[in-house]
This record gives C-alpha cells, structure tokens and sequence, in this order.
C-alpha cells in the first residue's frame, strides 16, 4: 500500500513542479582523486574560509549539503551590488582565497552548481567559479571561470593578457552539480600548464605561460560581471579544497 501512495506522491509533485523547477539531478559518478604525492594544503569548504573580495558580497552556507556531504556555499549577485574599482562598471560578489606562489604545482578540488543566470545579449563578461587566479600586480586576471551570453560555461586562460583566450566547457544546465579538478602550474615560463577535468574526463590541457608576472597569484571564487548585465546571477560550491 505504502509503495503505491509514494508512488502517487511523486507524480502529483511532477505534475506540479514539472519541468520549473530547478533539477537536483547530479551527472557525477565516481569520486574523482587528489593526483597522487599531493597533500591537501588549503580547506575551502566553510564560507568562513575565503576573505571578502567585496564589501557588498552576498556569500553564504546554505542549509543544504553538496554531492559529496560537503556544506554548500551560495554566492548570490544582483543587479546594483559593487564594491569594483574597476575602470569599467561591474557588479560583483567575490571572495578572496589563499595565495598561489610563483613556480608552485597546485590543484583545487570542487563541486559546482548553477542557480540562476540572467538573460543578456552581452557576451562580455560574467565571471563565475571558485578557480579564479589573479596576479598581485595583474590588470587583469590570469585564469575567469566565465559564462557566456548563450550560457555556456567557458575558461578564459590568457594568462594575464588583455586579450581572451576562451576555452569552451559545454551548456550549463541550471541545477545540476559538476565535479571539478584543476590543475595549474603557475609560471611565465614555457614550462606553465593548465589542466581541467569534469566529471571524470579530462576538459583541458594548455602548455605554456600562465601568468606574465614573476609574482606569486592568488585564488578568488569569483561572481562579478559587466554592469550592463540585468538580472540575478547564483552559483553553489561544495567542498573546495587545494592540493600541491
């Protein structure tokens, strides 16, 4: 009896909530390791964790855990909300994580999920994830996690250039958690390399110069964009943590 009433439960809830509701679905599948002789160097897993890029930022545990039964940190961007310095007018809700010393081997660890994105035509520039790298110095970041003006997520790994060197990682699907692991050995020289996997799979290899500074870099879980973006841009994270 009990199975036929669950049963009818879950069809009345997808009838009413059908395809509006935000999916909780997961497409991850087995755990994905630390690469081997690493030691885990920075836990990012509690809000209380990052610094605060902005003043204004809106970023907060929410009562809920992520795949992996880490907590999972929300950070929520609107329209009006800056503390950017920027020459260009920007909104953001930032944070600040640990540094990345020049010539070091680091890898981040995490799970991510989008909430809501707005609707723009605006290609440039909506920066979203917790692998962000920016140089001390740096006019511009050496690694923007971004999303684009159809929503499809993308890396911009120019290393600290003006110019874009986009790297495209697939559509993103409201709801649904990814696992991430990023590798990145952080140098001028022509020994630098950048390195994704998603899910399992290997996403991305770039050789080369990943900064153009001899400066140490550090992390942020970036959420900022171009102001002229209108609506409201949300990501979740779950257990950030760094290896080296």
């Amino acid at each position: 009896m009990w199975s036929r009433v669950i049963a009818t439960v879950l069809i009345l809830l997808t009838a009413t909530f059908g395809g509006d509701a935000i999916s909780s679905a997961s497409t991850i599948g087995a755990r994905m390791q630390a690469p081997a002789e690493t030691t885990l160097l920075h836990d990012l897993t509690r809000r209380s964790y990052w610094g605060t890029e902005a003043t204004t930022a809106t970023v907060n545990e929410i009562k809920e855990t992520g795949p992996a039964g880490d907590v999972v940190i929300r950070s929520t961007l609107v329209d009006g909300q800056t503390a950017a310095t920027s020459s260009m007018p920007s909104e953001r809700s930032d944070l600040h994580g640990p540094d990345l010393p020049y010539g070091a081997t680091r890898w981040m660890m995490w799970d991510e999920r989008f909430i809501a994105l707005p609707t723009t035509n605006l290609d440039r520039w909506q920066v979203m994830g917790p692998n962000e790298i920016h140089g001390e110095t740096l006019p511009q970041a050496t690694v923007m996690p971004e999303v684009d003006a159809t929503k499809r997520k993308r890396l911009n790994a120019n290393a600290g250039q003006s110019t874009t060197r986009y790297f495209d990682l697939g559509q993103v699907t409201l709801g649904e958690w990814h696992q991430y692991k990023f590798g990145v050995h952080y140098t001028q020289g022509s020994d630098g390399w950048l390195e994704l996997w998603r899910d399992g799979v290997r996403v991305l290899r770039v050789d080369g110069p990943t900064t153009t500074e001899s400066y140490d870099g550090y992390w942020k879980f970036g959420n900022y964009r171009n102001a002229d973006i209108n609506g409201t841009s949300t990501i979740d994270v779950s257990g950030v943590r760094i290896y080296g």
